[in-house]
């Protein structure tokens, strides 16, 4: 029976870990941007807190990452890749899931509050509120859905000045949009290829779009040129 229950708690285990795809953290290390470009990486200060700064961003991430899996866990049943995730398969139940949610927001707020600038807990919560926003109908919304996926994009790299107290130029900011927003259009793009040419059924609830419906593939045509020419 200790067998078994120790069998259990680790499989358990490995499902969390799973869904809060520590993979995704690479994301997070556009908060060292700032640092990297005032060339103040080899203050040890600033270093630790861009550290802080990536932890709190990344437990906030995953925190998101389970609440678009809680709430898709149906059609991601009927997903060829997705169905095998923690939560649609059934490896992560919807009260651990929603546990390990407190737990991560939990975690990401306080080492915001506590060891960062009230700066970053602004960017940190506007973060927190894009993914949620995105996770609950932007996702549904033509366009909407790839300007949501740029803007968080953003906010990563944004987060990284008020918490060490560096301002960031207009030109990175800009550059960063178009440069996100191509990367999330590319997302896109491959999501409605993928499903156009499978025989499972694409609907607006899972992303913005059909199969039939060309507007992604219309407008994302600019913003795909610009990346890879770039």
């Amino acid at each position: 029976m200790t067998e078994i229950a120790t069998t259990g708690h680790r499989s358990v285990l490995v499902a969390a870990m799973r869904a809060i795809r520590p993979h995704q953290w690479l994301k997070n290390i556009l908060v060292f941007v700032p640092l990297v470009l005032a060339h103040r990486v080899g203050e040890p200060g600033l270093l630790v807190t861009t550290v802080l700064a990536f932890l709190s961003l990344s437990l906030g991430a995953c925190a998101g990452y389970v609440i678009n899996d809680l709430r898709d866990r149906e059609h991601d049943r009927h997903h060829p890749t997705k169905r095998l995730s923690p939560v649609a398969s059934g490896e992560l139940s919807t009260t651990g899931a929603a546990l390990l949610t407190t737990v991560l927001l939990l975690g990401s707020l306080a080492i915001a509050i506590v060891w960062l600038p009230a700066g970053f807990d602004g960017a940190l919560f506007a973060y927190l509120l894009a993914t949620s926003a995105y996770s609950m109908f932007l996702k549904q919304v033509t366009l909407v859905d790839v300007i949501a996926l740029a803007a968080m994009y953003t906010l990563r790299l944004v987060a990284g000045g008020p918490a060490l107290g560096i301002p960031l130029s207009t030109w990175l900011l800009a550059f960063s949009m178009f440069l996100f927003l191509s990367l999330a259009y590319a997302k896109r793009y491959g999501e409605i290829t993928e499903f156009a040419n499978s025989a499972v059924d694409l609907t607006r609830s899972q992303f913005g779009g059909v199969p039939t419906d060309t507007t992604h593939n219309r407008l994302a045509t600019p913003f795909l040129g610009g990346s890879l020419s770039s």
